[in-house]
This record gives structure tokens, sequence and C-alpha cells, in this order.
């Protein structure tokens, strides 16, 4: 799914004079073939438009672009240079393998991408060094299997970032230490077999952190020590069969809710548990 449905795309432009709903006119020659440019609301919709690289000619102040379904399979090297004010991008529902070095140069001002539903199996190490404003990441359903250390850790204002439905196998430490904002993780639906003590650093303000159906059977006894907001940590569907609860006290927040479904024999719960552990 995109950041923007069909739905939430026309309350975006309702917001706008009624005028700002037409497509533009007389700035026709600024719009890509193809391409639905509304006039005074910069947004530029190119969904079902059959592209096979991302069109030029888009106009230099877009503030939203969608160019969800299409055929998109690589995302050039400065692919969207000029949109200096671009903040929402929307590349859902391509066939995207690639994003070269710099794809995203020139998006400083960039607040939500969204490139789930796509093929992308690794991102370059320099994926976010033209992204400092970001603040919501959207790669659910693609072929990740591997994050390199470096690709998120100019990623300073992210407060969303969802890598659920991918084929990670392991997320080692270090990975997340750019993301000093984040609030909500979601690593669900993937192949997780540990949560390693250091992997999770840096992350003082996370609140939902979404692990379930992995096959993580360890969870490192320190491995929670460091989030110290958070308020959900959702463990269901996984292989969790010798858990520590030592593991739960290094948690050094005022309440956790804790959904543990599936692990009712270990802890002699029904449903979930709740931990309030106080300084």
């Amino acid at each position: 799914m995109s950041l923007l449905s069909p739905t939430h795309l026309f309350f975006l432009l309702a917001i706008y004079s009624s005028q700002s709903l037409l497509p533009c006119v007389e700035c026709s020659k600024l719009c890509p073939h193809k391409c639905i440019c509304y006039e005074h609301a910069d947004l530029v919709d190119c969904r079902d438009c059959g592209f096979e690289h991302v069109p030029r000619g888009l106009p230099h102040g877009t503030w939203l672009l969608e160019l969800g379904r299409n055929n998109l399979s690589v995302i050039g090297t400065q692919a969207f240079t000029g949109l200096w004010s671009l903040r929402v991008l929307v590349l859902t529902n391509n066939q995207i393998e690639e994003i070269q070095p710099q794809a995203f140069f020139s998006l400083s001002f960039l607040e939500k991408l969204d490139l789930s539903w796509n093929k992308l199996k690794t991102l370059p190490v320099d994926f976010s060094s033209s992204l400092p404003a970001l603040k919501e990441l959207r790669l659910e359903h693609n072929n990740l299997h591997y994050l390199s250390g470096y690709s998120l850790e100019f990623l300073d204002n992210m407060e969303k970032l969802d890598l659920s439905y991918n084929k990670l196998v392991s997320v080692g430490p270090g990975v997340f230490r750019g993301l000093s904002r984040l609030r909500q993780l979601y690593l669900h639906n993937n192949k997780l077999t540990v949560v390693q003590q250091g992997s999770l650093d840096m992350l003082p303000g996370l609140e939902v952190l979404q692990l379930s159906n992995n096959n993580i059977s360890q969870i490192d006894t320190d491995a929670l020590a460091p989030l110290y907001s958070l308020a959900v940590l959702d463990l269901e569907g996984n292989n969790l069969h010798n858990l520590k609860f030592k593991t739960f006290i290094s948690l050094h927040t005022t309440a956790t809710h804790i959904q543990l479904s599936g692990l009712q024999k270990y802890f002699n719960f029904i449903s979930d548990i709740f931990l309030h552990v106080r300084n």
C-alpha cells in the first residue's frame, strides 16, 4: 500500500482551493506526459503510467510525487535532481531491485518515502546521506536480507521505520545507531533468529517494537535495556521456549506491554502480560 491512497490523496487536494483541484492547463508543458499536475497544489500524480524510469520534466516546486504502480526497476543516480521542495515520494508497487548511489540527491527536505511492495534485496551504503529530514520510511514487502551498518546512519529525524515482510535473518549492532528519534520500528514477518545485544542501542525514544512472526529463539539478556521509552513489545509467533525473565527486568520503562501469545506455558499466562518496572 502507498503512503497516500486515492482517498487520502483527494482529501489532501481538498485542503487547497477548488481551483487547485483542476489539472494545470496553461503550464501543462511543465508536466511529464501521462502525469497529472495539479495547479497551485504542487502535487504530481504519475500512477499507472507504465514508466520504466523516473520521468523527466517534473515541476521543480513539486511537494508530493506519486509514482506507484509503474514498472520502475532501478532508481538511478540523481534521479530526482532539482526537486528541492519534495516532501512526499511514493514509489510503492513497482519492480525496484536496485537503488544506485546518490539516487535521492537534492531531496534534503523529504519527510516521507514509500518503497513498499518492491524487490529490493539490499540498500546502498549511502542510502540516507541525502535524506536528513526523513520522518517515515516504508520498506515492507521487499526482499531485504541484509542491512548495512551505514545505510540508515543519517536518518536523525526518523520516527517510523517499517521493515516488515522481508527476509532479514539478523540485525547487527549499530544498524539503527543514527535513528535517535525513532518511535516505531516494525520488523515482524522476517526471518530473525536472535535479538543481539547492541542491535537496539541508541534508540532512547522507541515506543513500539514489533518482532512477531520471526524465528527468534534467543534474546540476549541486555538487548532490550537501552529502550527507555518502550511501550509495546510484540514477540508473538516466535520460538522463545527458554526465554529468561531477567531479559524483561532489564527494561527501565515505567510500563511496557509485552505481547507473548504462544509462550503461555512458560509464563503460565493465557494472554498478554504487563510488566511495570519502576526505578
